[in-house]
């Protein structure tokens, strides 16, 4: 991996991004719009794959201060078109056995969104046998699995089996790799998805599959590209790096970026595009999307950054998903997870008494443009820490409580003092 990946794919992902933050209005809910939703793909499943490409981005922390704040205001605008979490909590209450208010709600969770009631049902409607019974197509049951780690509610006796859940898929059974099509690279490519959470947890990607992913990958790449289905191209370079050695080739990057429009629109196949706007969204936003997602997590991984500093979830552990996506390391410390832009007002995620989330939150909230945020506090016998972020933009380490940092303008008092004390002892004139 070279530094003309790392610059090409910035390139691809900031400027599809920016098509869809301003295209974004193109893709809101119609104003009769009611927790029912006859048709959620029309526009309801657009709304949260956009959502995801912009909390990758913030739990990334790879992008630049540009893209980071175009990454909130989108994950903003879908919060809203959801109302605030309203419309998801309505519609699993009229529709306990439906999957898609919690694969939703996940995003949102990364990056500290929260809403209370939402998590209340979520917690109960997940348990229930009737829910956990249902039947899904492999990829699909993982997609529930992996919103379920994010949100919380993967562990205990409902903890996932993720051994079980692999081998049901259609890479579980490491398949003849030559007989791919359409569908089942759609299969292949979100398995490893969920099973990795977006390349936060590579090793959710048992050593076989690992091996036999990164063997294929370059040549279904190969095949994808030949026929001119791009979307399904960068689906795949998500996937490479999702694994434990990403695979990030520069030739594939480059030969995206020449088809990428000049605006950041990318096409979702080899076909004309229209011309009517309102078509070019409709039919190009998830590859757009996409694109978004595959440039943001390449930066990540070209720069070393992206992954836990602890071992993922995977297979048959019963403590699976304790940890999940938030901050930029992939993982909850204290819970905080929005990075750059401006922090939301998240609900506390630990054991913090209620005044340390009224006292302490605005002041993580308080420096959207920092790569990292530490705050303590003691009230009477409760000492609390509460730390967001790295100690560089898309590199570095997790600040935790033994985290430096340099004291600002307050380093000049000190260097002042320094000055005078040496001109006094004769040392410096």
């Amino acid at each position: 991996m070279t530094a003309s990946v790392t610059q090409t794919a910035h390139q691809v992902s900031s400027k599809a991004l920016a098509w869809l933050h301003t295209h974004h209005q193109r893709g809101a809910l119609p104003d009769d719009t009611t927790a029912h939703l006859g048709d959620p793909n029309s526009v309801y499943k657009p709304l949260g794959e956009t959502a995801l490409a912009g909390t990758l981005v913030l739990r990334e922390a790879a992008a630049g201060t540009i893209e980071l704040r175009v990454a909130r205001e989108l994950i903003d605008y879908c919060w809203r078109q959801f109302g605030e979490g309203d419309m998801l909590y309505e519609r699993l209450l009229r529709y306990p056995m439906m999957s898609d208010p919690l694969e939703t709600y996940a995003h949102f969770t990364r990056v500290g969104y929260r809403h209370e009631p939402l998590e209340r049902l979520l917690a109960h409607t997940t348990g229930l046998r009737t829910v956990r019974g249902l039947e899904q197509v492999p990829n699909r049951k993982l997609a529930v699995a992996n919103a379920a780690r994010i949100v919380g509610l993967d562990s205990g006796r409902h903890a996932y089996d993720w051994d079980e859940l692999a081998r049901a898929t259609w890479l579980g059974g490491t398949p003849e790799p030559w007989l791919i099509d359409w569908m089942t690279g759609y299969s292949l490519t979100h398995a490893v998805f969920h099973l990795t959470d977006w390349g936060a947890c590579p090793n959710g990607l048992s050593h076989e599959l690992t091996e036999y992913v990164s063997t294929w990958l370059p040549v279904w790449i190969d095949i994808w590209a030949e026929i001119e289905q791009w979307h399904l191209v960068a689906e795949l370079m998500i996937v490479g790096c999702c694994l434990e050695r990403p695979y990030c080739d520069a030739a594939d990057w480059e030969l995206l970026a020449r088809v990428q429009h000049a605006e950041g629109l990318m096409p979702r196949d080899g076909d004309p595009v229209s011309d009517d706007p309102d078509e070019r969204f409709e039919h190009h936003q998830h590859t757009a999307v996409v694109a978004a997602v595959a440039g943001t997590l390449a930066v990540s991984r070209t720069l070393g950054g992206g992954r836990k500093d602890a071992e993922p979830a995977v297979a048959g552990r019963a403590d699976a998903g304790q940890r999940e996506a938030g901050p930029a390391d992939g993982g909850r410390r204290t819970g905080r997870g929005a990075h750059g832009g401006a922090r939301p007002a998240p609900a506390p995620m630990g054991a913090e008494p209620a005044w340390a989330t009224e006292t302490l939150v605005p002041l993580l909230r308080a420096a959207p443009g920092a790569s990292g945020v530490a705050v303590a506090a003691r009230r009477g016998e409760d000492r609390v820490f509460l730390a967001d972020g790295r100690t560089a933009w898309g590199e570095g380490r997790p600040v935790d409580a033994d985290t430096r940092f340099e004291l600002g303008s307050l380093t000049k008092t000190f260097t002042a003092l320094l000055l005078a004390e040496s001109v006094a002892r004769g040392e410096v004139r």
